[in-house]
């Protein structure tokens, strides 16, 4: 048995689809913080505290919640149809591909 499914027999699909819900919010608040910091500098209305500033831990906080949703998503992929996920998958890369291609011209 897969990490990723013993995870689903231990805690169920509901608590894992929060827990999913949980770290998709915690990437997008460190989004958020990466592109005010980028986008408005340091405004000590916002925050007194130097760490949130800090651009290389902003972007290694980006990172580490891109491994916790990576982890998440992956046991979803698991969890429902491999099958159905990769056709999803395949026709949204021809999209892109397509997109960028359109773009490029």
């Amino acid at each position: 048995m897969s990490l990723y499914t013993r995870c689903f027999h231990a805690w169920g699909i509901e608590p894992q689809l929060l827990k999913t819900v949980e770290e998709l919010s915690e990437l997008q608040k460190a989004i958020a913080r990466y592109l005010i910091k980028k986008s408005l500098g340091r405004d000590q209305s916002v925050t007194k505290d130097a760490d949130f500033w800090n651009v290389n831990d902003l972007t290694n906080d980006i990172v580490e919640e891109i491994v916790d949703c990576e982890i998440m998503l992956n046991q979803l992929k698991e969890y429902f149809d491999e099958n159905v996920y990769a056709q999803y998958r395949t026709e949204k890369l021809i999209k892109l591909q397509s997109l960028l291609k359109e773009s490029e011209n």
